[in-house]
């Protein structure tokens, strides 16, 4: 069911468990085990560093690293991260939604808010949804 991360986390863990070697499907299970609290935090901070470094110019393995780097408490680092991108986030929205939850993480609410608004909440799991209002308080 579309806007369900704790579905779609089952769906990708499993394809992952299949796919291993597939970066797409490692991308998507690791955007869902941490959206969920799902997983390793280890193994899911080195397969989102994989990805990235593998393929920096992939903007949704960049958009993902930058989540779990924000999931694991370094908002900073992960700014940096989107930051050859951030102009993106008015079409792209993994990008508006990782760029967001860096600057918040930053304390820039603002413009995190501004960045948030931008897109529309059908394109984000209800989880992804919680996550941008949490990032905001």
């Amino acid at each position: 069911v579309k806007r369900d991360a704790e579905g779609q986390y089952r769906v990708f863990a499993k394809l992952a468990s299949l796919r291993p070697n597939d970066p797409d499907v490692v991308n998507d299970y690791v955007l869902f085990a941490t959206l969920t609290g799902k997983g390793n935090s280890s193994d899911i901070e080195a397969q989102a560093r994989t990805n990235f470094e593998k393929k920096p110019g992939n903007v949704s393995y960049r958009a993902t690293w930058a989540f779990v780097l924000c999931w694991l408490g370094r908002p900073t680092e992960a700014l940096r991260v989107m930051a050859p991108v951030s102009g993106d986030w008015k079409t792209s929205v993994p990008v508006a939604w990782s760029y967001g939850l860096a600057l918040a993480g930053v304390g820039r609410k603002d413009e995190a808010r501004q960045v948030f608004d931008a897109i529309t909440p059908d394109d984000l799991s209800f989880a992804a949804v919680e996550w941008a209002k949490t990032a905001l308080k």
